[in-house]
């Protein structure tokens, strides 16, 4: 019988924590690295969407899809510039440019049609997307953007201009936005809603990334037929169409997304790739990826609601982002061919945006089928879908973690320490290095979940694939984890101190009556947690599901 604790502690205190990493551990797993690795996918040319233009400073003409690139010439600095005519009744809406390293050229627009680039070298690598829209400051929806009065996403002209006027730099801060209908985007690619290759904007003297800060119900509509292809090439370093990535870009402190199921279609970029929201600064609750398949080639997070959920210790207090009642049924890939030497960190990624990073220190990526990076609250949350990668997967979370590396970027930032996981269940294959059914790498703390998918890796556990934490932290717990192998079922009641890996459990029943008695447990941790916890019921399947 396993004693239940009655108190639990969700919001946890602060102390920075230290990563310590098995040097022989490493090694081992550096040795597995190639039995490990998938293909990484090619996009699908997309004639009706973005167009890569390569060149070199040779080039005098090029013509790509249904972009034309004309009068390209350079000077006897490097310089190119060039014209560009878009698609029939399409406009140019971004441009984003990299060297042969992955490294950003400044693409600067003359206003008389042409652009120009400073230094262009051979391999570089220019993008554009033809857009029906441009950014608008005054809005064109209909309603008044008020709680009571939301402004209407009533048809797919509509999410374009939502999605045109956030790239254009109107935020819609504290503006309300209500889907009144299915929506189809199939037969173009998407513009994120914020992120991606937005450039910054000015805001208070400096530059700040495009980031949606209003907030979006879905009305539990579904929008379906969503396409983006951008996973190839070099890592593209800071704000480009490459990372930041899913119908919502990217999701500022205190804004949200709510209500809303995504199906059909595919999502590919480079780093902290979502279904709903690539990079969430927010909220996220009640949505449900159903059938987008999402994959990045590069590090940083990848899920199938959520490419990473961060948290901002430059707000006083510190923001706390959170994905609650959410389900993913697709499939999530984090495909990136990490650097094995035994020396690199190769567990924990950092926590700075893309835009404040020069370079990439972490070595390996996280796949969650909720999300792939979190330093949050999760709760309430199922997965079904087929989760893998070349480092840290998990079921739920790739990698769990708090945001001390905060204090790195933000000096004097407030670092507090979170990354939750509770109330929820996997059911899905995870495979990876550090692979666990519901966290690839936990660097905080889980409770009350339930896994019965299949878990396969290196370093792998039936809840946790690698343990990190201070144990010594009566703060960072682990407890109440049960797991299914077989007909046996598992409970551990832990308190962080353990590696799921390395020890067995309490207790072990295999008595179909026993369902009854777990879904008690599950319920008496819920019930004492208190609201917003779901409570449990046996499913069709005879495994705990949500009521």
């Amino acid at each position: 019988m396993v004693t239940q604790k009655r108190e639990k502690s969700i919001f946890i205190r602060s102390r920075a924590l230290t990563v310590s990493l098995i040097l022989t551990m490493l090694v081992a797993m550096a040795m597995a690295l190639g039995a490990c690795t998938p293909p990484t996918p090619e996009p699908t040319p997309d004639t009706n969407g973005a167009q890569t233009i390569t060149f070199d400073t040779s080039n005098t003409a090029i013509e790509v899809g249904g972009n034309v690139v004309t009068s390209a010439s350079t000077d006897e600095n490097g310089d190119l510039t060039f014209s560009v005519e878009p698609a029939a009744g399409m406009n140019v809406l971004w441009d984003d440019s990299m060297d042969a390293s992955g490294d950003p050229l400044t693409i600067t627009d003359n206003g008389d049609g042409t652009y120009s680039i400073v230094g262009a070298s051979s391999a570089a690598e220019v993008y554009f997307i033809s857009w029906p829209k441009t950014p608008s400051a005054t809005p064109t929806f209909t309603g008044g953007g008020t709680e009571i009065d939301p402004y209407e996403i009533a048809d797919v002209g509509d999410l374009q201009q939502l999605a045109a006027d956030v790239f254009g730099g109107n935020f819609y801060e504290d503006k309300y936005f209500a889907l009144t209908d299915n929506l189809s985007l199939s037969g173009f690619e998407w513009l994120p809603i914020g992120g991606g290759a937005a450039p910054p904007v000015e805001e208070d003297e400096k530059l700040v990334p495009v980031s949606f800060k209003g907030f979006f119900d879905g009305g539990g509509y579904t929008i379906s037929g969503i396409n983006y292809a951008h996973d190839a090439g070099e890592w593209s370093k800071g704000d480009s169409i490459k990372n930041n990535i899913g119908l919502f870009g990217k999701v500022d402190v205190g804004a949200s997304v709510s209500n809303l199921t995504i199906n059909d279609g595919s999502i590919a970029a480079q780093r902290s790739v979502g279904g709903i929201v690539g990079e969430s600064w927010g909220t996220i609750d009640n949505c449900k990826n159903e059938g987008v398949t999402i994959s990045a080639s590069q590090t940083r997070g990848t899920g199938g609601i959520a490419g990473s959920s961060r948290i901002d210790g430059t707000e006083k207090p510190a923001s706390t982002p959170i994905i609650s009642n959410c389900t993913n049924a697709a499939s999530v890939a984090n495909t990136f061919e990490q650097d094995s030497s035994p020396s690199s960190n190769a567990r924990q990624s950092s926590s700075a945006s893309d835009s404040e990073a020069n370079e990439d220190t972490s070595k390996g990526g996280s796949a969650g089928g909720i999300v792939g990076e979190n330093e949050g609250l999760l709760y309430n949350s199922s997965n079904t879908g087929a989760i893998s990668s070349t480092w840290n997967a998990g079921g739920l979370v790739g990698s769990n973690q708090n945001n001390v590396q905060q204090q790195k970027y933000a000096p004097g930032a407030e670092v507090i320490t979170l990354g939750l996981i509770a109330n929820s269940y996997n059911a899905g294959a995870v495979s990876g290095v550090c692979a666990g059914g519901i966290v690839g790498y936990q660097f905080a703390s889980a409770a009350n979940v339930y896994n019965y998918g299949a878990v396969t890796g290196t370093n792998a556990g039936e809840i946790i694939g690698e343990l990190n934490v201070d144990t010594t932290d009566e703060d960072i717990t682990n407890d109440y984890l049960y797991y299914r192998t077989g007909t046996t079922v598992v409970a551990l009641d832990t308190s962080g101190e353990y590696n799921e890996s390395e020890s067995g459990g309490d207790f072990e029943y295999s008595d179909p009556d026993d369902l009854v008695y777990l879904l008690g447990l599950l319920n008496t941790w819920a019930g004492d947690a208190g609201n917003p916890y779901k409570s449990w019921i046996a499913g069709s399947d005879e495994h705990p599901t949500f009521n």
